[in-house]
């Protein structure tokens, strides 16, 4: 079993910072004398032939693709040479297994942008790791480092024995914040709402667990359409914020918020769905059963459409890395349709929206329109995290997220209980009681 020599090629104009987080990682992986920067080099060297002779004792390359890689290529006269590109060319040229890790752009680069010794680069295998997702995408590439060495790490056994609270404790600890959480809600709704004065302390619960879910669901939706995609698709060694990345989290959020609103909608008694057509609105007779189930399965389908999108995907960058094919654009074209798909179902639930008061309207678009700024809460968090390398005693930044999330919750609970109450209560006479 060959024990992993690995060398970090890279531009200090360029992903400096990068390159030292990905040195520390795989040291901690793989051990210290394992991985080698340039920084490691001592002065009074010869240095060209010292990064030579280190890339010739390597036996895996890691290449770090930073915002200006391309662009750098050119800045190189033909009297001044270009330290990176000899390092990949010789990697290359001496059969080395590399690893292309692309830290600031949003794509590999295509064989018909990088100079002509080293085209052969687009076609390895990329890891995308931006920022917010750095840590999921230096798992993946430490695996298939060591998976190319077939080397397993000689702590993996106690790897078991490190872990934190047992699954029991964990679960005991979300229930107990959960039955929290709804009776919080359940008091402040009780306070907040008129309608609710006189209800049962069941009624309360109910609607406590009413809003909770519902502000999860508006609030939490989004941002975890865009954790998901993006993590999997950082595991898939996909890039994370392309074109098609985004168009995934649309079309997967959207799924999650219209149909999270489609059947709260369906939940009110005489409500009908009216499709939305240019120029006319189509009304449905009356508890037609099967009218619901095929916008039901309109909704899935959309959904289907995505998974089956993303499964698509792969194959067709790995088609479009060896044969140049254009394949990418379809595929964009497929998910842009599914998108208008999904605005179409949108533009339906608004068309069916029942007529508000004005007061309680005002409450209802507030709502609507605050539950999504938790979503920019959390990636504004992620994102601050890992551009600053916040740690635990951060607390300014902290106490800044947490006032801001205090805030959030009294907004939602305020306008949920003059809004959306109200109005099941106006639709349903007595139903609070």
């Amino acid at each position: 079993m060959p024990e992993p020599h690995i060398f970090i090629s890279y531009r200090r104009a360029d992903s400096e910072h990068a390159a030292l987080r990905v040195h520390e990682r795989l040291q901690a992986r793989f051990g210290g004398d394992a991985v080698f920067i340039d920084r490691e080099l001592p002065s009074g060297i010869d240095w060209d032939a010292r990064l030579h002779e280190r890339v010739h004792e390597a036996t895996a390359v890691v290449v770090l693709v930073g915002p200006r890689f391309i662009e750098l290529f050119a800045e190189h006269g033909p009297d001044e040479p270009d330290v990176m590109l000899a390092e990949i060319r010789e990697a290359l040229d001496s059969g080395k297994r590399v690893f292309p890790l692309v830290v600031g752009a949003p794509d590999m680069p295509p064989a018909s942008q990088l100079p002509a010794s080293i085209r052969r680069l687009a076609q390895q295998n990329a890891r995308f790791a931006p920022a917010q997702y750095f840590d999921t995408a230096m798992e993946m590439l430490e695996r298939d480092i060591a998976a190319a060495h077939g080397w397993v790490a000689p702590d993996s056994g106690e790897a078991a024995e490190r872990g934190g609270l047992p699954t029991w404790a964990r679960v005991s600890l979300l229930l107990a914040g959960v039955s929290a959480s709804v009776a919080l809600a359940s008091a402040a709704l009780a306070w907040l709402a008129p309608a609710m004065e006189g209800a049962s302390a069941a009624r309360q619960v109910w609607h406590g667990l009413h809003y909770l879910l519902a502000t999860l669901l508006f609030g939490l939706g989004p941002y975890l359409s865009y954790w998901v995609v993006a993590e999997l698709r950082a595991r898939a060694g996909l890039p994370v914020f392309s074109l098609q990345g985004w168009l995934s989290v649309l079309i997967v959020g959207g799924n999650l918020v219209l149909g999270g609103a489609f059947l709260l909608l369906t939940s009110v008694p005489g409500w009908q769905m009216r499709p939305w057509w240019p120029g006319t609105r189509l009304a449905p007779a009356e508890g037609d059963a099967l009218y619901y189930a095929t916008l039901a399965g309109t909704l899935l389908a959309i959904a289907l459409g995505t998974v089956a999108l993303a499964l698509w995907e792969p194959v067709l960058r790995r088609a479009e890395r060896h044969h140049g094919t254009q394949a990418q654009w379809r595929l964009s074209a497929s998910s842009a349709l599914l998108l208008l798909a999904l605005l179409w179902f949108g533009g339906s639930l608004v068309n069916s929206v029942p007529d508000l008061d004005a007061a309680t309207s005002l409450s209802v678009v507030g709502y609507i329109a605050l539950c999504p700024t938790l979503s920019l809460l959390m990636v504004a968090w992620q994102a601050t995290k890992a551009q600053l390398g916040l740690g635990r005693d951060a607390w300014q930044v902290r106490g800044l997220f947490w006032l801001l999330g205090a805030l959030y919750v009294l907004c939602t609970l305020s306008l949920f209980a003059t809004g959306p109450l109200q109005q099941v209560w106006a639709i349903i006479p007595g139903y609070l009681n």
